[in-house]
């Protein structure tokens, strides 16, 4: 099976004619499945826009989800509200498939995927500070302090996405019709 990704495409930013370009190099690779992998685009429209193009070019399934910066607050809408209902609604809407809390299995291979998030366990051994200290200095160094707007920590919605990602590993393991993951 050909499985075809992409992501970051960051729409407007990366100019539409760089994202047709790319739709029509994996269109001639010829997927069966197609992923795309987060910040899809700078706004909620971007982001429909984005998918629509994808989805307008295959006739394959296109598995879509999101990235950080598909969480970032823009007028009118809310970080939460985001991700619970306006990026999933858009992606199902356009023909896509969320693939958030969820997997797909296709000729004996099983995928998951998730925007997984930061929760500070990579951090060097030698660096001893507090979670609450990542915390406050993030506004610093990471635009999603400022841009993200929920009531979660880092590590909190870490845990909440992982579950879900763990739980449709597990389940793809177990499924005696997937060879694959």
């Amino acid at each position: 099976m050909k499985i075809a990704f992409t992501a970051d495409l960051h729409q407007p930013i990366t100019p539409l004619w760089q994202i047709e370009h790319l739709v029509k190099e994996i269109s001639e690779f010829g997927p069966d499945v197609l992923i795309l992998g987060g910040d899809l685009g700078e706004s909620v429209q971007d982001f429909e826009k984005c998918l629509r193009l994808f989805r307008k070019s295959f006739t394959c399934p296109l598995l879509v989800y999101p990235g950080n910066h598909d969480l970032w607050v823009r007028r009118f809408s809310d970080s939460k509200k985001l991700w619970f209902e306006e990026l999933p609604n858009i992606t199902k809407d356009s023909g896509c498939t969320w693939l958030e809390g969820s997997s797909y299995v296709q000729n004996g291979i099983g995928i998951a995927g998730t925007i997984g998030w930061y929760d500070y366990s990579a951090v060097d051994s030698g660096i001893t500070h507090s979670e609450l200290h990542f915390a406050q200095e993030k506004f610093n160094f990471n635009s999603d302090a400022l841009l993200v707007d929920w009531e979660w920590s880092d590590p909190e919605f870490a845990l909440r996405v992982s579950g879900p990602f763990l739980d449709q590993l597990n389940a793809l393991d177990n499924n005696p019709a997937v060879h694959t993951i």
